[in-house]
């Protein structure tokens, strides 16, 4: 019984950091496709 809580609480722990580990990734590519696209619109606006 105290092995299966153990992985019980083990998977749980998983799930959460992969939850975790998933939001900062999407803010991460969002901050990323921000800036790559501020970049491109100066360099195509400065002549």
């Amino acid at each position: 019984m105290k092995s299966f809580l153990w992985a019980v609480g083990g998977l749980c722990a998983a799930a959460i950091g992969i939850i975790i580990l998933e939001q900062r990734r999407t803010q991460s590519l969002n901050l990323l496709a921000h800036n790559l696209e501020q970049a491109w619109a100066d360099n195509h606006t400065v002549v």
